[in-house]
């Protein structure tokens, strides 16, 4: 997350506890900040399925979707998975998926100015994605 966003919501502040090396497991693997970003730069399919992962604690899920600003040339269904995190129940998912939107405006700038319009949580965020604070 960089220094220079907005404030975040009060439950990212929470998962923030989480830490860069510190996650839960889903089936033999580690969930963390750490991992994500290296599947975002290695691997973006296993990415993929993890942001489809019903199992993944959504705070968890916040960073995985951070990480998508790291995939080069994402897939469509990739850039799917993060518009549909846009409008996720917890705003600090919905925040996540807005800075892992960042790097593929071209690609997500329809779904950022729905949510720069409509999230009254997030919106904020979102139009500073976009260049409109």
């Amino acid at each position: 997350m960089s220094p220079t966003m907005p404030s975040l919501h009060p439950g990212l502040m929470t998962c923030m506890a989480v830490g860069d090396d510190v996650g839960m497991g889903m089936g033999n693997s580690k969930l963390s900040r750490r991992v994500f970003a290296r599947l975002a730069r290695n691997d973006p399919a296993e990415l993929e399925r993890v942001l489809r992962s019903p199992e993944v604690d959504p705070c968890l899920l916040t960073y995985a979707a951070e990480a998508v600003a790291l995939v080069r040339d994402p897939s469509e269904t990739l850039l799917a998975v993060l518009a549909a995190l846009l409008r996720h129940p917890r705003p600090y998912v919905r925040e996540g998926a807005c800075y892992g939107a960042r790097a593929h405006l071209g690609q997500l700038r329809e779904a950022l100015e729905a949510v720069a319009l409509d999230d009254a949580m997030v919106g904020p965020l979102a139009r500073e994605v976009l260049g409109e604070s």
